[in-house]
């Protein structure tokens, strides 16, 4: 047992004195600083390891290189909470997947001619009645419940 040990058991026991407050603690700062030496070192013994042997047809690097394989693969999803195992079945789960999410919806483009007519009465209606409530549009302070509550009389304004 260590002089770090008995400080932890007599602490237990009956408390320690300050001094032995203060001796503690530069002991755990110590073993603190020397864990995170070794910590390093064990990086760095790996790094050399792999400078050595990464690079050469050794048990070492095909070892390195299933574990890297294995840990990034990808054996199943889940998808509209259907699982896909198989390899084909997840590409064809991929694919359906980004085509339902990001399929076209608008399929008359605007051309030229659209883009200068007038608006209609329904799109600005439309436009008016999909802004929140509590916004105003201007400096008036009418808010867009305001609008909506009177449109049949604002509506020629717009």
């Amino acid at each position: 047992m260590n002089n770090g040990d008995l400080l932890d058991l007599k602490a237990e026991e009956s408390g320690l004195l300050e001094e032995e407050v203060v001796q503690r603690a530069e002991w755990r700062a110590q073993f603190c600083h020397l864990m995170s030496m070794k910590d390093s070192l064990l990086c760095q013994k790996s790094r050399l390891k792999w400078l050595r042997e990464g690079d050469a047809n050794t048990s070492f690097f095909h070892g390195y290189i299933n574990k890297r394989r294995l840990k990034n693969e990808i054996r199943a999803l889940l998808i509209n909470n259907v699982w896909y195992r198989e390899p084909v079945t997840m590409k064809e789960g991929v694919q359906s997947y980004f085509e339902q999410h990001f399929e076209e919806k608008m399929h008359n483009r605007p051309d030229a001619t659209m883009l200068i007519l007038p608006f209609s009465e329904e799109e600005v209606k439309e436009a008016v009645w999909d802004c929140e409530g509590a916004k105003s549009p201007g400096p008036n302070g009418y808010n867009f419940n305001f609008i909506k509550d009177f449109w049949d009389i604002l509506k020629t304004d717009f």
